[in-house]
Order: C-alpha cells, then structure tokens, then sequence
C-alpha cells in the first residue's frame, strides 16, 4: 500500500495520508521506496508557490484542490522497468512525501548518463538574489520568477572564441530584475509563468 502525505493547496494547514494501491510500472518506470528526506521551511514555501511556480506539478494528486509537496531525500529502487538502473540502487533527489513512487528515469543523449545541477544558495528571495540558472540545454534563466532568458547554446555554436560568449553574458545580467514579479494569490488557479518549474530544474 502507497501512502502519501496530502495537502489542501488553499488552506496547507489541512493535511492528509492518502492510501493507495500500487500501480503496475510499465517498460522505462522505476519504483522507488523513499528512505529519508528533509522538511524544512523552504518546503512550506514550495507549497506556498505551488500554482504561481507550479510546484504542484511535480507530483500531481490527480485534482487540482489537494496537492504532493516536493522534499529532497533518499530513497531506494526496488524494482525496475527501465534499463540501466538496477534494483538496490540508493539515489538522491527530488520526492513526494511518501513511503514509494513511481518515477521515469530519463538518460542525458549525449553523455548517456543520468546528471543534474543545482545552485547554491545565497541569499533568500529576492531583491538581494545574485543568482542565475543555466539550464542543461544552454538556457540562461536571469530570474525564475519571469520568462526573459538568453539562449547560450546558441551563441557558444556561433563562435570558438569566447568574446560572443562573454558579451551574451554580460548582457543577460544586466537585463536581471531587481525582483520578481510572482503573482501570490491563492484564487488564482493558473500559474504566473508558461514554464513549469522542472524545465529550469531545482
């Protein structure tokens, strides 16, 4: 039996353990059965954003009233579908709080292998953000909060030198807000961005 830690996306203080069959994987799927996780208040901010950023999405309840907030932890593959990861794997990532899920590993083309990146933090949002985030396809995202970006995949392709390269850059971060512009309403049922939030990763 699945059981799933549930919230009301209008009112987090309302909580649940939602039970559930589990459901047969199919050809490429994973089961993982989640060991530890961390829950801190970045956690609760996640559900606080959850339609502006569209973190509910990351593991849909299947509804749009209740909603999975997503945690970082361990957890272990006990049994597989998908080639080339093998029962007993222990992976960190990203996770729903429960006691298992269901999961699609996807490979990286080029390289074959299984990889991410994640930013360190440095200062709280927002107005003191320093930060960027490059995407693995070349995406450089000024602020996660809109949708200005500056395509570097492109420009590295255009040239060997590193002078376009620097230039894209440098006009990228002059072009960072000073602040986003999320929209926090909880009526409000559509996210404020067209991206969901594991196109940018993190």
């Amino acid at each position: 039996m699945t059981c799933t830690f549930i919230v009301d996306r209008q009112h987090l203080s309302q909580t649940q353990w939602r039970r559930s069959a589990p459901v047969p994987l199919v050809e490429g799927e994973v089961r993982m059965k989640i060991d530890a996780f961390a829950l801190t208040s970045n956690n609760i901010t996640y559900a606080a954003f959850g339609d502006t950023m569209n973190y509910w999405g990351f593991f849909p309840t299947g509804d749009a009233v209740t909603g999975c907030i997503p945690v970082w932890g361990f957890a272990n593959v006990i049994e597989s579908r998908c080639e080339g990861v093998r029962v007993g794997e222990r992976i960190y990532g990203y996770y729903p709080i429960a006691s298992d899920v269901v999961l699609q590993p996807v490979r990286v083309k080029e390289t074959g292998g299984r990889l991410g990146f994640i930013t360190p933090l440095t200062h709280n949002f927002c107005e003191s953000c320093n930060r960027v985030r490059l995407t693995c396809t070349g995406t450089l995202y000024m602020c996660l909060g809109q949708d200005d970006a500056a395509d570097l995949r492109r420009t590295l392709r255009a040239s060997e030198g590193d002078e376009l390269l620097n230039q894209a850059i440098d006009e990228a971060i002059m072009r960072k807000p000073k602040g986003h512009d999320f929209v926090i309403d909880r009526r409000h049922q559509k996210p404020a961005l067209q991206r969901h939030m594991s196109t940018t990763g993190g």
